[in-house]
């Protein structure tokens, strides 16, 4: 079957010269405007969904949905987003695992052995 999507279908060489294919957000663009608005998160998503596209388990419908995507959020006017951080629960030690080999984690006190912690 033919993919509904053909048009956004673009092929190109690779350094080495091996031939390959992509699908075009850009091209789909044209047909659905706010993809340029998108997250690049989003993009990335939309991009696998329209590859995987064949019309029985991902769908135009499917393609359409992502594409016309749009935050309810209203985005922050100024100022930097902050980051949630987990709650700590020991702020002295973690447990390594939960296989229950009695090692622990050591952190200094006040800090969480979490990677969300760390500074940006």
């Amino acid at each position: 079957m033919q993919q509904k999507f053909e048009s956004t279908r673009q092929s190109f060489h690779s350094r080495s010269g091996e031939s390959a294919v992509l699908y075009s957000l850009p091209a789909l663009a044209k047909k659905y405007p706010n993809v340029s608005r998108l997250p690049v998160s989003l993009r990335i998503v939309l991009e696998s969904v329209l590859c995987n596209c064949d019309g029985r388990r991902v769908t135009a419908a499917h393609v359409a949905q992502l594409a016309n995507w749009q935050a309810e959020a209203p985005k922050p006017q100024s100022g930097r987003r902050r980051l949630a951080t987990p709650a700590a629960t020991n702020p002295t030690s973690t447990s390594a695992s939960d296989s229950g080999s009695g090692t622990a984690a050591t952190t200094s006190p006040g800090r969480t052995a979490s990677a969300y912690n760390a500074p940006l």
